[in-house]
């Protein structure tokens, strides 16, 4: 039986897709569009420990609870995007 290693853990956090991945994102979403947590995640290709991070940060957008599950306004979360990659 093989030996069990633990893993390794890193201090690297998740970078923000960069503007031109989420500008590819854009079109197909209006202004007034608002994704569930699990779907935001899915397009940005982030862990829900990376969005739990990006929540803390007091410049996120703020979500809507809707029946006790979260959604994040799409033009909010992809401006905030695009500000995180200039400040990088």
């Amino acid at each position: 039986m093989p030996k069990h290693t633990p893993r390794r853990r890193t201090k690297s956090m998740a970078t923000a897709p960069t503007p031109k991945a989420v500008a590819a994102l854009t079109p197909a979403l209006d202004a007034n569009t608002y994704l569930p947590g699990p779907k935001l995640r899915q397009m940005l290709g982030i862990s829900p420990v990376t969005l739990w991070r990006w929540r803390r940060d007091a410049d996120f957008p703020a979500p809507k609870i809707i029946r006790k599950r979260t959604y994040f306004p799409w033009p909010a979360v992809s401006a905030w995007l695009a500000k995180q990659q200039e400040a990088a």
